[in-house]
């Protein structure tokens, strides 16, 4: 992969997280608006982040998976897998740096950050599968 394959897996790594957290944001907003009034707030505090964890693991993973799906169209299969590997690692990267990595080098982070790499080769391997699929060719690699 040449040098700007990894600048555009960086700026689509940005692109995803900057939608994850506004995605996260309006998550907690809308749980927010629902809520019945008169709890403490360190009760809607509490909440609110773990809300806002869960939504990252969810849908952050499923951006990442459509993102190296997206951009595995108009790669080589090997090159699709390097560009989703990329894309994971310069997503980790901000994000760890987003929070200057306090509290990143985590079990939980590990966990979050391994099922988007195994959503970015699963997003990669579904665009491949489906083109060989669509050219008639052996989906299978």
């Amino acid at each position: 992969m040449k040098a700007m394959e990894f600048v555009r897996a960086a700026g689509l790594a940005f692109v995803v997280l900057i939608v994850d957290v506004v995605l996260a944001v309006a998550v907690v907003y809308v749980w927010g608006k629902t809520q019945p009034h008169g709890h403490t707030e360190v009760f809607y505090q509490t909440a609110a982040l773990s809300i806002q964890r869960w939504s990252t693991r969810v849908v952050g993973t499923g951006l990442i998976f459509f993102a190296a799906w997206a951009a595995a169209r108009k790669r080589a299969p090997r090159q699709a897998y390097v560009f989703a590997l990329a894309l994971v690692f310069f997503y980790a990267f901000l994000d760890g740096a987003s929070v200057a990595f306090e509290r990143f080098f985590i079990p939980a982070m590990a966990l979050s950050l391994a099922l988007k790499l195994l959503a970015g080769l699963a997003g990669a391997r579904l665009e491949i599968a489906q083109r060989a699929a669509s050219q008639g060719g052996s989906a299978i690699r």
